[in-house]
């Protein structure tokens, strides 16, 4: 079944099912300057621990010839709990504890009752297998690295001062193309690029970011008002 859903970190809403492509060959080179760049972003995230951000969220859709730039937070404990918050113009949270989602949409500001949209099994999501964006790539062995091809067609760059890490997924989706970049004296990613399949194309940026010593749990508290408009997937 089509489930559309809000894509944290990819941040766009999409439709995240359809047919597959054809299986992965089963011998994928890389070449040595993607091998590379896949050791040293593995190892930066490994050590990366608990952290939050302030964001900017630039989207832009092709059939409407206009775009639209938000201000959010983010915030990562490991293993899997993540939230992402659109702060304004638009208003809406995203939590996930790496079993359950809960995307909260505040259409008449943050005063107002939100739509919630609670999915039970997040794993069932296209867009956990996303998440690697902010829960870390793994490419740090040889079978970890053939899960990663089994889902993507992989690129590494060198540019000035960063690298960045191009993602195409395998199976059919909405989403076309992932563009992480890096600053080479940087340990987190510093911005996102995801472009659709009908060339749409959203931007995420750290602003700032943190480690977290003391994680606050009271940030991924969900709390869903009896007054919500809810539907469960």
């Amino acid at each position: 079944m089509k489930i559309l859903v809000f894509s944290i970190f990819l941040a766009v809403n999409s439709v995240w099912a359809g047919p597959s492509k054809p299986a992965t060959p089963k011998t994928v080179q890389l070449d040595s300057e993607t091998k590379s760049i896949l050791k040293i972003v593995s190892e930066r995230y490994k050590a990366l621990g608990n952290w939050e951000a302030t964001i900017k969220q630039e989207n832009f859709s092709l059939g409407l010839c206009k775009g639209t730039v938000n201000q959010g937070k983010f915030y990562f404990v490991r293993p899997n709990k993540l939230k992402y918050s659109l702060m304004g113009p638009e208003h809406s949270d995203f939590i996930t504890d790496g079993k359950k989602a809960w995307l909260f949409q505040f259409r008449e500001g943050r005063a107002k009752p939100p739509h919630v949209k609670i999915f039970a099994d997040v794993k069932k999501l296209e867009v956990d297998r996303y998440l690697m964006i902010v829960r870390g790539i793994d490419a740090l062995s040889p079978k970890k690295e053939a899960e990663m091809l089994k889902d993507f067609e992989i690129k590494g760059r060198l540019l000035g001062d960063e690298m960045s890490l191009e993602l195409a997924p395998r199976k059919s989706s909405e989403i076309i193309r992932i563009t992480f970049f890096f600053k080479r004296t940087e340990q987190n990613v510093d911005r996102v690029i995801i472009e659709d399949a009908v060339g749409n194309t959203s931007k995420i940026e750290v602003v700032t970011w943190r480690a977290i010593d003391k994680v606050d749990e009271t940030a991924f508290n969900v709390v869903v008002p009896p007054s919500a408009q809810v539907e469960n997937y």
